[in-house]
C-alpha cells in the first residue's frame, strides 16, 4: 500500500495558533499535501499541543480538499475537548479517510475557543492508501 508522512518533532518548528481563528497546520514546512496515486486515503493527523492558561475548552480540526482555492471543500470539523488541560501538553489526533487523486491538494486547519494563543509542537500528518 502506498503512503505519505510529515512529521515535525518536538521541540523543532514549532507553530503558534490564535485564539478562534482557522489556521492551516505546517508539516516540516507545507500545508498542503497530494497523494501519489488515486484512490480512497486514510489521513491521521497528530498534534503535540501546549495549552496555556487561557487555552479554553474546544480545539477543533478539519481536513479540506483544495486548500486556498475557489473548490476549497471541507470535510466538517472535529471536536476535542480539552477542559482542563490549560498549562498542560496533550497529545490530539484526527482520522479521515477521503477519496483522493495526485492532482487534488489536502490540508488540515486547526481552532480554538481559548483567550491565549496555543502552541504545536510536534506534529505529524500521514495518509495510507485504503483501496
Amino acid at each position: 500500500m502506498s503512503g505519505i508522512l510529515f512529521k515535525d518533532e518536538s521541540g523543532k518548528a514549532k507553530q503558534s495558533i490564535p485564539p478562534k481563528t482557522w489556521t492551516y497546520v505546517k508539516f516540516q514546512g507545507k500545508d498542503k499535501f497530494v497523494v501519489p496515486e488515486d484512490g480512497a486515503w486514510e489521513w491521521t493527523i497528530v498534534l503535540r499541543v501546549e495549552y496555556p492558561k487561557g487555552a479554553g475548552d474546544v480545539l477543533r480540526g478539519r481536513l479540506c480538499r483544495y486548500p486556498g482555492t475557489d473548490k476549497l471543500d471541507e470535510t466538517g470539523h472535529d471536536d476535542k475537548n480539552t477542559s482542563g488541560w490549560a498549562g498542560s501538553t496533550y497529545h490530539s489526533h484526527w482520522t479521515h479517510t477521503i477519496d483522493c487523486n495526485p492532482k487534488m491538494p489536502i490540508g488540515f486547519w486547526v481552532w480554538h475557543n481559548g483567550t491565549e494563543p496555543i502552541v504545536l509542537d510536534g506534529r505529524q500528518i500521514k495518509a495510507k492508501k485504503t483501496s
